[in-house]
């Protein structure tokens, strides 16, 4: 038989589809069924959309306009220096939530008043964390300092250094800023200092954006009241890894009321800590001096260079009496951590200028002294 010939017409389907439209051409039929589909996943699509966006306006909450902020004129202008201050200094704060980082900027510095009277000081900022615990503040994570700028009473840094702190952290956190005359014997002077307490300030004006603020200068003074003072001198050996501690003399002791006169010997006890664990102890000979005793003595402890960024030497002043029982009077932290400035920066100078020999005094702290910001 010879093949039958098929063709669009021959289809039922077709042909209804092409009397449903009313057009006598079969392909113009299919390319309106094809449009006719088009249009209706289109309406579909349209339909889903709306009903989503409904329920988005009733399900979610809309999102709280910020209040404009009202700009006074104290906000506008710096701060009037009131007589007993120090000079201006601005700074800013900066958090970001996903980092848990607390950045502290020290802007500049502007109308310093030098502690003797000069025309000018090199001066340079320290930036100190403090934490809560119970009715103290203690010292938490290392000390930075800026660059310092020569001759000047308006010195602009632009210093920035970071913390890691919770936003919990955060409510029970201080940051301590203080400007220093710089002194090449390393008995730096305190110009002023400033106490940011970071739960005073709005989070939403630090989180995420810049917080900045200008601010009068408290006048320097010392965090704590000593009872005399001891010179150390240290030097690092980077060759074999070593940290050569010196105790030289302690001065100007005023431990009558702590003492019996004529029963009680006093020695300096050397500990080399890395955290919170003690690497090495050494204890000087006992002195019958409790006035300015002198004792001349070396240790020597070892330590990788890799630790010293959370290392530090306790010097503490102890006294024994007669059955051999010891109490520690007070002692001097030197190290990264330290609440002293000379404890910092001793530490500083002899990790930057190995092997030389860094001589210093420091304030002998009594023990059970408070952190005084």
């Amino acid at each position: 038989m010879p093949p039958v010939n098929h063709t669009l017409e021959d289809v039922p389907f077709l042909r209804n589809l092409a009397a449903t439209f009313r057009v006598t051409s079969i392909p113009l039929a299919i390319f309106l069924l094809i449009l006719v589909c088009i249009a209706c996943i289109t309406a579909v699509v349209l339909i889903i959309l709306c009903i989503r966006s409904c329920l988005r306006r009733v399900y979610m909450t809309k999102p709280k306009r910020k209040r404009l902020k009202t700009a006074y004129l104290e906000d506008i202008l710096d701060p009037v220096v009131e007589p007993g201050m120090s000079g201006l200094l601005t700074y800013a704060l900066e958090y970001e939530v996903s980092s848990k980082s607390l950045r502290v900027i020290v802007m500049e510095a502007k109308n310093l008043a030098p502690p003797d009277e000069t025309k000018s000081l090199d001066a340079y900022a320290s930036v100190q964390l403090v934490k809560r615990s119970g009715s103290k503040w203690v010292p938490c994570g290392p000390r930075h300092k800026s660059e310092v700028q020569r001759h000047t009473t308006v010195p602009k840094w632009h210093y920035s250094c970071s913390y890691s702190l919770t936003e919990n952290e955060l409510k029970n956190s201080m940051i301590i800023i203080e400007v220093f005359d710089y002194d090449n014997l390393g008995q730096d002077r305190n110009v002023g200092r400033v106490e940011v307490v970071v739960d005073e300030i709005d989070m939403e004006e630090y989180v995420g954006t810049t917080y900045e603020k200008t601010v009068a200068l408290k006048p320097g003074s010392p965090k704590y009241k000593g009872i005399g003072e001891i010179c150390i001198g240290m030097a690092y050996l980077s060759n074999p890894g070593c940290v050569e501690v010196f105790v030289y003399e302690v001065r100007r002791l005023e431990i009558g009321h702590l003492i019996s006169p004529g029963k009680d010997v006093i020695s300096v006890q050397i500990e080399l800590k890395y955290k919170k664990r003690t690497l090495g102890t050494f204890e000087t000979k006992t002195k019958v001096d409790t006035i300015n005793p002198y004792f001349n003595e070396k240790v020597v402890f070892n330590i990788k260079p890799k630790y010293l960024s959370e290392a530090s030497v306790v010097c503490s002043l102890k006294k024994r009496g007669t059955l051999g029982r010891q109490t520690v009077l007070a002692q001097s932290v030197i190290g990264p951590q330290s609440p002293l400035n000379t404890g910092v920066k001793q530490w500083d100078e002899m990790r930057l200028h190995t092997p030389r020999t860094h001589v210093m005094w420091h304030v002998l702290v009594p023990r059970g002294a408070e952190f005084e910001p």
